[in-house]
């Protein structure tokens, strides 16, 4: 299947996941409240760190693994029957473990122990989670009509079932049971494409050893995207974790559009290193991070611009604070955004496993130095800087080590032109917001000058510039031109 194909299909589903939270949201926080959305928050970061024990960094691995064999259907059969084993062997001990937190809980006095044991369904549906193998063949039109189909109903059931706070534990086990529920189907799928095999003891271990290697980032960058609200729910109030909470899930909705093109790029990129053209990979690079800078500083400056009659309009006047956090958070975006392009279209593929790790780690540890200090007096305020800090060095660092392979001063040149309209577009936004007062009228308005604005300032300055996304998309025009002429 082609990548614009398979992008489309992601395009698809990313686009629910924005519209999804953005109509739930607002109903939740004022069904909820932010205390009680707090406790979901915590309980959820919790049962997320077993979740990705239970996957064991397969997710990367798996995709890439997958990939480089997925044109010799003996290797095929037999590395997905030694990956599959290998994550249901730790899915199952981590099941246990999790047993042991809730009995643990129990005992101690059993604060949120209904709602953490609902959040097992949700560690099962990683134990059973085989996407890694459909995204290896490239073939994402299974896992995303599933999930498609299956978040449409599970957003249904939140409006129904859930109308006031004491409905916090079904709305717990209508997401995690949905995310088992996905899991359960795809099996179907992969036992129609799989002939499993004995598997190898030798190759196992092997696997697991390269599968480890993967799976320390990820706890690493997991330390900077959830451990801040465990800290946060730690040493401030459930409160304040229902503000950061509301916030980081509206800030990051953007990248999942954006990290779409980098799952989508992965198998492709890691196929054509294996075949040695990169010549290539240096042009899909290039013009995969001109696109992802495009729409990252768009949504970012966009974000940051509507914030404060954003969170007024759309929360609730009890999460008015949640706007000036929307414009301390917004760099975030573009940082994940250009360092996922690094990650997924040129570290992963090319098996650069051990810098990919230094940096999540230097990036963990700055994060959890940064969040010591800052929270206690700061609150949710100091979490974001503590964000955005962790983020802003990984990007930093992994840039650094693609210098020899990538020429970082035009990758650079070609993509940070899109700062300029998007600053523009920024202040010429929250001056309208500041102008006009907050009310729907005027977000609305925000939301359509500063598209409009930015569109046409980013296109016009694309337009004059000789970048490779601009000669890329100068060729679609002109085979569109003599196809139809």
């Amino acid at each position: 299947m082609s990548i614009k194909k398979n992008y489309l299909y992601s395009i698809m589903y990313q686009v629910l996941l924005i519209v999804v939270p953005l109509i739930t949201a607002p109903y939740l926080s004022r069904t909820l409240g932010a205390e009680t959305l707090g406790i979901y928050s915590y309980t959820n970061s919790v049962a997320y760190y077993f979740y990705l024990f239970s996957m064991l960094g397969i997710s990367n691995y798996g995709n890439r693994t997958i990939a480089q064999v997925r044109d010799n259907s003996k290797m095929l059969n037999e590395t997905a029957s030694e990956l599959l084993c290998i994550q249901v062997l730790f899915g199952f001990m981590v099941l246990v473990g999790y047993g042991v937190y809730l009995l643990f809980l129990y005992k101690a006095g059993g604060n949120y122990f209904f709602a953490s044991a609902i959040w097992l369904l949700y560690i099962l549906s990683g134990v059973l989670d085989v996407s890694w193998f459909f995204w290896g063949i490239e073939n994402f039109r299974i896992t995303i009509i599933r999930n498609i189909i299956v978040k449409i109903i599970t957003t249904a059931g939140v409006f129904i079932l859930v109308k006031e706070k004491s409905d916090l534990l079904v709305y717990i086990f209508l997401i995690s049971g949905s995310s088992l529920i996905c899991q359960i189907i795809l099996w179907h799928n992969i036992i129609r494409l799989v002939s499993f095999t004995k598997v190898n003891k030798r190759n196992l271990l092997k696997h697991l050893k390269n599968d480890f290697v993967l799976f320390i980032p990820v706890i690493a960058v997991s330390i900077y995207t959830v451990m801040d609200k465990l800290m946060l729910g730690t040493m401030c109030t459930m409160r304040q974790l229902g503000y950061y909470d509301n916030v980081q899930k509206i800030m990051m909705l953007p990248t999942g559009i954006l990290t779409a093109l980098g799952t989508v790029m992965m198998p492709r990129i890691s196929n054509l290193m294996i075949k040695g053209e990169g010549s290539k990979v240096r042009r899909f690079i290039n013009i995969s991070m001109q696109f992802t800078c495009f729409f990252s500083v768009g949504f970012a400056a966009g974000l940051a611009g509507i914030g404060k009659t954003f969170s007024a309009v759309y929360f609730g006047n009890e999460f008015i604070e949640c706007g000036n956090m929307m414009i301390l958070f917004a760099p975030v975006i573009i940082y994940v955004a250009w360092a996922n392009v690094i990650r997924t279209q040129y570290l992963i593929p090319a098996r650069k496993d051990k810098i990919y790790i230094v940096s999540v780690f230097l990036g963990a540890f700055v994060n959890v130095s940064v969040n010591i200090c800052m929270i206690p007096g700061f609150s949710a305020v100091g979490a974001i800087i503590g964000t955005i800090c962790a983020e802003a060095v990984v990007a930093v660092i992994q840039t650094i080590w693609i210098v020899s392979y990538i020429d970082i001063r035009k990758l650079i040149c070609d993509s940070a032109f899109f700062l300029i309209p998007g600053l523009l577009m920024f202040f010429t936004v929250y001056s309208l917001g500041e102008h006009m007062g907050i009310s729907l009228v005027t977000l609305v308005i925000q939301i359509l000058w500063g598209t409009v604005f930015y569109i046409s300032l980013a296109a016009v300055m694309l337009w004059k510039s000789k970048s490779l996304l601009m000669e890329r998309l100068r060729e679609r025009f002109n085979n569109f031109i003599i196809t139809y002429r």
